[in-house]
This record gives C-alpha cells, sequence and structure tokens, in this order.
C-alpha cells in the first residue's frame, strides 16, 4: 500500500474551510484492476488545491493509493470528529463499485465497504460532508443524502458518476467523470463564479457529460465550495476568535485548530500562546492536544521565530502539562546539550507523573542509545510496561538491559514479562539474547505457561505487524499522518482485519481472553482499536474483552472504553480507582475518554491535584 501525501501551505482567516480526502483503488480485494483510479484521485487534489486556494486545509488532506477498510474508516472518523461547523470534508472515490441487494459497495485493497459504513462515520459531527463516487453504479448511495427511516437528518451530499443501473467509462490514464468535473470547477474558477454542487453539476452537464447525480443534503439548496469574495479579518480578531474556540472546543478539534496555526504569521500563534497557556488561565489535559502544541511550537523555533526561553517557559513550568509540551517542542533539538541537561534533570525528578518522565526518555533516547541507565533509574522500571518502554527504547542494548534487570533485583513479574517478550518475538523472529539466556543463569520462562498464547494465531498476527515508527521533523504532515497511520510511533501501521475474516468464531472467542496475558500494551490496544471501527464483530466478541476495562495500565483501559462506547453499563468498571500516576501515563485520558463516553465520574474522589480536578471540570461542561 502506497499513501501519497499533497501538502501546502494554507491561510485559514475564517473562511468556509474545505478539505479533501481522495481515494484512488487501483487493486481491490478481488483482484480487479482500475488502473487510472490513482491519477484521477490526484487530479482531483491537484485542482483542489490550486483552484480552491485559501480555501483548501491542505494540512488535513491526502490523496491516498489502494487504501485498507481499517485505514479508511479510522481516517475519516478522525478527521470528521475535528471538523467544526464551518467546516466541509470531501470524500472522493476512485475504483470499483459493486451493487448488492440495491446497496453500493466501494472495493478497497483488502475487502469491499458498504457505502453506508462510510456514512455512518459521519453521524452527530459537524460541519458538511460531501461524498464524490467515480465508480460503476454510484447513483445507489445518493440516497444516503436523505432523510433516515428514524427522521434523521444526515449532513451528507452526493455526487456520482452515473446512474443506479449504470457503469462508470475510464481507459488506462482518466475515467470520464472525473476529467469533466476537474474541467468544470477550473471553468467556473476561470470565470469568476462561485463553486457549488450545484454549479459544478450543470457545468460538467453543460460540457457534455450527462450521466452525474446529485442529492444535496436533506433541507439544503446548495453546498458551497468556494465564493468569490471574503472580508479580511484583522490579526488581533484572527488571535481573539482562535482563542475563543480553544476554549470552547473539544480535544479532537483544539488539536485541528493549533495545527491550523501553522498557516497563520507566527505571530498569530505567539499571541495565541500567550494568551492561552502562558498565563496560567488554562492547562491542556489532552495528550493529543499537547502534542500538536508542541509540534508547533517546535516548527516555528526551527525558523527562529519561537526564541529558546520561550520554549525552556514550557519546560520550567510547575505544571507537568506544559513541561510534556516542552519535551515535544524540544524532541528534534535533543542533540543541544542544554536540551539534554534538562531532559536528565526531568528523568530525575520523583515528583513528576510518568507522562512527564516517560516521554522525557522516549525523546532523550533518540539521540543516546547506549544511555539507558538515567530510564532505568526511574520508576519505569517499576512496572512491566515501563520495562518495555526501556527495551523497545533502548534496543541495541537488549543484552545490557537483561543484565541490569538482574543487578536491580526487579520483581519476577517483570523479569517473566521482559522475557516473554522476546521469546514470544522468537517464535516470528529468531532473537539471540533469548537464544543465549537459555544457557545462563538468567531467566527460565515457563513456557508451558503461555503455550497457548505462544500458538495463538491472534499473537502471531501482532507480533507480525510493522509499527509506524518514527514521523518526518515536519510538523505539517503530522496530523494527516497520525491519522492514517496512528497517533504514535508503536502504532501499528496496518491492522490485522485478515485475522478475522480466516479465523473461525470459537477460536477467535479464545484468543481474545487470552490476549490480556500479551506483554505489549500497544498490542492489547491494537485488538481494541480494530473493534472501535468494526462494530459489528464487536457485539460478537465484546464479553471476551471485558478484561481491557479493568486493565493495570490507562492506555489500554482508554482503548476499551473507546470500544465499548455504546455499553454504558459496562464501563463503570473502567474508572480508575487505584491506578498509581507516578507509574503509568494516560490516567488523566483515561478520565477524559470516560467523561467524552457520559460516564459519572467523582472527580472530587479521584486522586488528583488541585489544577487536574479544575481542568477536568471545565473538560467536563464541553464534553
Amino acid at each position: 500500500m502506497k499513501v501519497i501525501l499533497l501538502l501546502k501551505s494554507t491561510s485559514n482567516t475564517g473562511k468556509t474551510m474545505v478539505s479533501l480526502i481522495a481515494f484512488g483503488i487501483e487493486m481491490t480485494n478481488s483482484e480487479k484492476k482500475c488502473d487510472c483510479a490513482f491519477l484521477d484521485a490526484q487530479r482531483v487534489y491537484d485542482s483542489f488545491e490550486s483552484i480552491l486556494s485559501e480555501e483548501f486545509m491542505a494540512y488535513k488532506s491526502a490523496c491516498i493509493k489502494n487504501a485498507t477498510k481499517q485505514m479508511v474508516l479510522s481516517l475519516l472518523e478522525t478527521i470528521s470528529n475535528a471538523m467544526d461547523e464551518d467546516d466541509t470534508l470531501v470524500v472522493y472515490f476512485s475504483g470499483h463499485g459493486e451493487r448488492k441487494n440495491d446497496k453500493l459497495f466501494l472495493e478497497f485493497v483488502d475487502s469491499s465497504v458498504p457505502i453506508q459504513s462510510i456514512a455512518d462515520s459521519f453521524v452527530e459531527k459537524k460541519g458538511k460532508i460531501v461524498i464524490i463516487l467515480d465508480c460503476c453504479y454510484s447513483g445507489v448511495a445518493t440516497g444516503i443524502a436523505n432523510k433516515s427511516s428514524l427522521g434523521e437528518i444526515n449532513k451528507i451530499s452526493i455526487l456520482a458518476s452515473c446512474d443506479f443501473y449504470q457503469t462508470s467509462h475510464h481507459d488506462n490514464l482518466k475515467s470520464d467523470f472525473t476529467c469533466f468535473f476537474t474541467k468544470a470547477i477550473s471553468s467556473l474558477r476561470n470565470q469568476n463564479e462561485e463553486i457549488t454542487l450545484n454549479s459544478i453539476c450543470k457545468k460538467i452537464h453543460s460540457l457534455g457529460y450527462n450521466d452525474c447525480k446529485i442529492n444535496l443534503q436533506e433541507g439544503s439548496v446548495d453546498i458551497p465550495l468556494f465564493k468569490k469574495s471574503h472580508s479580511v479579518k484583522s490579526q488581533k480578531t484572527i488571535t481573539s476568535n482562535v482563542v475563543r474556540k480553544l476554549l470552547n472546543a473539544k480535544p479532537e478539534q483544539r488539536e485541528m485548530i493549533w495545527y491550523s496555526l501553522q498557516s497563520l504569521p507566527p505571530s498569530i500563534t505567539k499571541e495565541v500562546v500567550d494568551k492561552l497557556i502562558l498565563q496560567d488561565s488554562f492547562f491542556e489535559p489532552s495528550w493529543i492536544v499537547r502534542r500538536a502544541i508542541g509540534s508547533v511550537l517546535s516548527d516555528m523555533g526551527k525558523d527562529g521565530v519561537l526564541n529558546s526561553y520561550f520554549i525552556e517557559h514550557f519546560i520550567d513550568s510547575p505544571n507537568w502539562m506544559n513541561i510534556c509540551i516542552g519535551l515535544i517542542a524540544l524532541r528534534y533539538h535533543a542533540d543541544n546539550k542544554e536540551v539534554q541537561g534538562k531532559m536528565i534533570k526531568i528523568l530525575g525528578n520523583k515528583d513528576l507523573p510518568m507522562d512527564t518522565i516517560w516521554l522525557a526518555n522516549l525523546y532523550y533516547a533518540d539521540l543516546n542509545k547506549s544511555c539507558f541507565q538515567y530510564g532505568m533509574g526511574t520508576k519505569l522500571s517499576k512496572t512491566s510496561w515501563g520495562v518495555l518502554e526501556l527495551w523497545k527504547s533502548y534496543e541495541e542494548s537488549e543484552e545490557l538491559i537483561a543484565q541490569e534487570i538482574r543487578k536491580l533485583n526487579i520483581a519476577a513479574e517483570i523479569e517473566e514479562s521482559f522475557v516473554l517478550n522476546l521469546y514470544l518475538r522468537h517464535l516470528i523472529s529468531p532473537n539471540k539474547t533469548l537464544e543465549k539466556w537459555k544457557t545462563t543463569e538468567y531467566v527460565i520462562l515457563n513456557t508451558e505457561k503461555y503455550e497457548e498464547l505462544a500458538r495463538s494465531k491472534l499473537t502471531k498476527s501482532l507480533y507480525s505487524l510493522d509499527t509506524r515508527g518514527r514521523l518526518p521533523a515536519n510538523s505539517k504532515q503530522k496530523y494527516i499522518l497520525s491519522a492514517i497511520n496512528g497517533n504514535w510511533r508503536y502504532s501499528f501501521s496496518e491492522g490485522f482485519a485478515a485475522y478475522f475474516d480466516e479465523t473461525d468464531k470459537s477460536t477467535i472467542n479464545k484468543e481474545l481472553e487470552l490476549a490480556k496475558l500479551l506483554p505489549l500494551v500497544e498490542m492489547k490496544m491494537e485488538v481494541f482499536n480494530y473493534f472501535v471501527i468494526n462494530e459489528e464483530s464487536f457485539n460478537k466478541y465484546h464479553e471476551k474483552l471485558l478484561w481491557g476495562l479493568s486493565d493495570p495500565h490507562p492506555w489500554v483501559r482508554r482503548s476499551a472504553v473507546k470500544a465499548f462506547r455504546n455499553k454504558p453499563d459496562m464501563l463503570v468498571s473502567a474508572i480508575p480507582k487505584n491506578i498509581d500516576k507516578s507509574i503509568y501515563p494516560g490516567y488523566i485520558d483515561l478520565l477524559l475518554e470516560l467523561i467524552k463516553c457520559k460516564v459519572e465520574v467523582n472527580i472530587c474522589s479521584l486522586n488528583l491535584t488541585n489544577i487536574e480536578r479544575k481542568t477536568l471540570k471545565r473538560e467536563k461542561g464541553i464534553l
């Protein structure tokens, strides 16, 4: 699978903004080919980028070749969660479509996806959705724009290349519909006319292509994509609007707003930070938003706009949330001796929560792959998860870490978890360290205890997956790359949907229950991430997944809460009562997810600082 990201700096001055996700699917699970699909997707992307210009949100737009089902649904869910009322998301699809029982299925690289599943990604979301389909029988989908049987209004408009009984026409280089579509919007722009769905459709007809069908969302007269003129707002007004939106937006929207600041003058970003964060009136509880803030500051720092004192103000903050932002801002500057010294100082601060210690170790290890002793001296060495994080950070020093574990006389269950991970990896790819340990005094792993886990097809599938890895330093790509490939470097770049397609139900039931024994937290999370976007499968197997709601790690619990979001009675067991923030990160994010799912969380009864409690109460009012 190949993902192409076409990026361009844009300017958001309060206008209606348009983002585009263009899918070009040349190869399908049924081995059908559509050689021109990706070329068509690129044509549409290029047209939007050049013609919509300042209205085009390139930082959250992408042109994607041969996507999987999981990538498509996950990406659309992520982007739609972050939309504002004034935003428009255009989803373009070029490839094969099938009609089954009067329903349209879009064929992706690994499976067919009913168009209704894509529409369901946008239920109860803000903004407008435009779906453009260049495939056979695409007219079947136009009914999605109508009210549902329950009288609910869908915010979706459909532009289809042909009627429900027709096939689309294409050759190896282009499809007829997409050529007429791009000519139409170019012609409208050249004539300085407003570009709307109705005007595009009329222009396509006037150019000689009469097969396309349109159906606007219920109650709409038209959907504008580009208007002829706009008023220009002052920098002061823009700054005030951004601060106001950040104070009232949900975490997913705050993340997008921060990334959107990269397209504005750096002075505006600095004013927003000055007014919102440096006045100690606002603290960011969501890790994904802290990452966005840090990424924006880091990008500004590279251009010399943001001086070192400004970044260090975060590192020296008494609030751990701001320290995290500072660490993220400095992560690409870790070769600086002063920065390294600050990271080492953080690692030695026993009063900071694990969220901060984990980040400091992660970024320090990126530059110093052999200096694992600083990390071993923290509370990372107090849990199985923490020791495995050290192993991942300093994998080149695997044998030395193993020796250090023995020297520190770490708890037996932690040591066992470390060796179990080596053993399970060894089944996929032979491991020299494990072979050496078999002949030494270190650890004798009771392999019989884990025999079923080792034989599990699910275990082998998970250990065969590739992780996303570290993203490039250019943070302008971070939002869309993360939406496609996962939010952190140990996310798996591709899911394991094939396991569920190729395994019988009784085996899946058994192996999902065994998954609680997996030593790596990210693998447990991946299990739940699959079910977040495959709710029908989740309803079959959820009873075997209850262990996730009481997993000791907040990250796993948060992933489980997302999967169980439509079973509120079961979510109460996920409320953290005895989780130690000094040895596990993600405590606050778990609470945020529970609040988002409308679970009644008694914030006053939990082990929180006054700032954490105040911040969560504010979030409760927003969510």
